[in-house]
């Protein structure tokens, strides 16, 4: 028995392990069967996820489509986001490479096609060569896929393409695009794109009653809201208190026919179109309506537009109204006479006041104009200080001038401007051109004090105005001082400074001086700027800027102590936060050489009421003929410069009525002026706007001739003393309505 236990424990140990019973060590197997659970961790985190990508590799067509849409849905939706931001960032170029793949894909809205236009509307403003380029090539694709209906149609979109090819002077392909667009439905096209194609038709050359059809053919295509009445100029409104809520009147249409009349000569229905406009929403006139008037009529007469305009809290552009001080400034240099010149000064002044409390941005080009005009004034001199070292209640004529001078700066600190070099450069200018030493040593003393130092362009100044001074010492110090200068900069006297040179020793009586210089600098002179020099020698005497003479001294002076006065009320308004009321603090004047009002301001009124107001309204509410007008309630609807809008319309009602009475006298001058030329076999073409940069000398001086004349006739006028009967039937002549 023993032997055969053993045999057979013997042949269990000689089995293989996986045929041992189950009865052998019975923890191992649970061992084993549980594994460490660190292991399978690090083997699934580190997996690369193959199962998923099989799944997404696999042929299941439709789920591959589903997939394809969600993922273009996403990229469209992120282009179309980014595709906004480019065109909020004003960036054409970058709109242009995002456009051509939404184009593609078919994703642009309707707003997209208006936002694309105006982003190169205004690019087509830029004068930049290779930019002007860029967006023609850019205009070309953008039409030519509006057309196609890539881009989706839109009437403002439609209307800015028309104003990019009017304002890039690109009429012809403008026009062919207008008469495209016409053809089309109404979603091309409404009122504001008929306006802005007849700008473009007006610009191109069509007759005013081809022009006229077109406005017409808009109002009948477009009748809704009875625009036809609403901007005719008889149409009365239903609450002259209000705004008007009226939808569907365009304004763009108003500006274009205004634009049409005014290139044209119609003046009168140009006025009666803007006084529309003023009718219906008086504090809505964009920028560019001020622009029309700037540069088709007078200078007085844009005077008033502009004023009319920023009382109700429309404000020009910046450049335009650097342009109307401009003009204001220069017409004196044309024109003699204190009187006439003291008039422009008040008027830039007084459109600074009407500027600043609207709301416009005043900058340092500004002041520097209205500092020369003011400076302007002291185109007088006696012979010597001496002879008349006094004015009008003892006031010295350096302290009076040092007077203006401070406030000019403190207006300047008022409106946060630090005056620049090149406004002390004109005051040194100036200060040649009426023989004041004096004034040439404050101003060097003002560049010190403020911190600034002469430019080459100041030295360059201050040579000119010693010659102007007939100062031959400083003419002979002041030049070595600029070759010093130039010498310090690395650089030589160039032919400019030469001429300079001539121009002041032959002023200061010191042609000496001017030989001994050639003599030793020879080297530096050519042949062709001796020739040059020799010809200047050789001109007539300088002219003196000076004019008058000494009896009309102490009214000057007092001109320049009103126009002092004026700037300081205008700094203490700003300085206490009133400027912005203009309702309160405006000047009653909105006229250079206002027309003479035969009737008081309550008949005024009264007439306007006739005009303005519908009889049957009338008898249910009686117009309160008080003083209602005093100070503006809170719960009136107002301007943004706190005038009601019961008081602005009447303030515009009766600034048109002044406009359209000086344009008739203007214009009936100018005809005069026009026939005796003729008459005298000297054909005389009418004078171009002073504005126009292309005008010349002779045409400046035509037009300021004309100008003069004009307020002549003003002064005639104020002496003939109109009665009200005939300033009324004039009124209803000038706005024709029947008597």
């Amino acid at each position: 028995m023993k032997h055969a236990s053993t045999s057979s424990r013997q042949s269990t140990q000689s089995l293989p392990s996986q045929q041992r019973p189950r009865t052998s060590a019975p923890s191992k197997p649970r061992e084993k069967r549980t594994p460490a659970p660190s292991k399978p961790r690090e083997k699934r985190t580190s997996a690369p996820f193959k199962p998923r990508k099989k799944r997404t590799s696999a042929p299941f067509k439709p789920r591959g489509k589903r997939t394809s849409a969600v993922s273009n849905a996403r990229v469209n939706a992120l282009t179309l986001l980014n595709f906004q931001r480019l065109i909020a960032s004003s960036d054409l170029d970058a709109v242009m490479n995002a456009y051509l793949y939404l184009a593609k894909e078919n994703a642009l809205k309707r707003s997209d096609s208006s936002h694309i236009a105006a982003l190169l509307h205004n690019a087509g403003r830029s004068r930049l060569g290779v930019l002007v380029n860029r967006v023609k090539e850019h205009a070309g694709r953008i039409v030519e896929d509006y057309r196609l209906g890539i881009l989706p149609p839109h009437p403002r979109a439609s209307l800015h393409l028309i104003s990019y090819f009017k304002e890039s002077g690109q009429h012809d392909k403008g026009v062919e695009f207008w008469t495209w667009v016409i053809g089309q439905d109404d979603a091309y096209s409404g009122l504001s794109t008929y306006g802005a194609a007849i700008e473009l038709l007006a610009a191109y050359g069509k007759s005013l009653e081809y022009c006229e059809e077109v406005y017409m053919h808009a109002l009948k295509r477009f009748p809704n809201s009875f625009n036809e009445y609403h901007l005719s100029a008889g149409a009365i409104l239903p609450d002259r208190g209000a705004f008007t809520t009226m939808k569907g009147s365009s304004m763009n249409l108003l500006q274009g026919i205004m634009k049409a009349r005014l290139v044209h000569g119609d003046w009168r229905n140009a006025y009666l179109a803007l006084d529309t406009s003023l009718r219906l929403h008086p504090t809505q006139l964009p920028p560019h309506v001020f622009d029309m008037f700037l540069h088709e009529r007078p200078i007085h007469e844009a005077f008033q537009v502009c004023c009319m305009m920023c009382q109700s809290g429309s404000v020009p552009s910046s450049a335009s109204f650097a342009i109307l001080l401009d003009c204001l400034k220069s017409i004196p240099a044309y024109r003699k006479g204190h009187t006439y010149n003291h008039d422009l000064v008040k008027a830039m002044v007084t459109v600074f006041h009407y500027y600043i409390g609207a709301g416009g941005t005043v900058d340092a080009i500004h002041l520097n104009i209205l500092l020369q005009g003011t400076l302007g004034l002291l185109r007088w001199i006696p012979s010597s200080l001496e002879e008349y070292p006094e004015a009008k209640d003892g006031t010295h004529i350096e302290s009076t001038v040092a007077d203006l001078l401070s406030q000019l700066f403190n207006l300047f600190t008022r409106l946060g401007l630090t005056p620049a070099i090149n406004t002390f450069n004109n005051i040194i200018s100036i200060s040649g051109k009426l023989h004041f030493r004096w004034l040439t040593t404050l101003a060097m003393e003002m560049i010190e004090a403020v911190g600034l130092s002469p430019d080459l362009v100041t030295y360059r100044t201050l040579l000119i105005a010693a010659g102007e001074s007939r100062d031959a010492g400083a003419t002979e110090s002041i030049w070595g001082t600029l070759k010093d200068y130039v010498g310090k900069e690395g650089s030589t006297l160039g032919s400019q400074d030469w001429k300079l040179l001539v121009r002041a020793t032959k002023n200061a009586g010191n042609v000496v001086f001017l030989n001994k210089q050639m003599i030793l600098h020879q080297c530096q002179l050519d042949s062709n700027l001796m020739r040059e020099i020799n010809a200047q020698l050789s001109n007539g005497e300088p002219r003196d800027f000076r004019e008058g003479n000494e009896r009309h001294i102490p009214r000057r002076i007092n001109f320049v102590a009103d126009i002092c006065a004026e700037l300081k009320q205008l700094d203490e308004l700003i300085a206490n936060g009133l400027i912005g009321n203009l309702f309160t603090t405006s000047p009653s004047q909105v006229s250079i050489w206002p027309w003479p009002q035969p009737a008081e301001q309550e008949k005024q009124r009264e007439f306007y009421d006739d005009l303005t107001l519908d009889p049957a309204l009338r008898k249910t509410f009686p117009v309160d003929t008080t003083d209602a007008y005093a100070a503006p309630s809170a719960m009136v609807n107002q301007t943004p410069t706190g005038i009601p809008l019961d008081e602005i319309r009447f303030r515009n009602w009766k600034i048109i009525n002044d406009l359209l009475m000086q344009a008739e006298l203007f214009e009936a001058r100018v005809e005069r002026s026009v026939d005796e030329a003729v008459e005298q076999g000297k054909p005389m073409k009418r004078a171009r706007s002073l504005k126009d940069a292309s005008v010349g000398m002779d045409e400046r001086k035509l037009a300021i001739t004309q100008l003069s004349d004009h307020v002549l006739d003003i002064r005639i006028a104020r002496r003939r003393k109109m009665t009200e009967e005939e300033w009324r039937a004039k009124i209803l002549e000038l706005r024709r309505h029947d008597p």
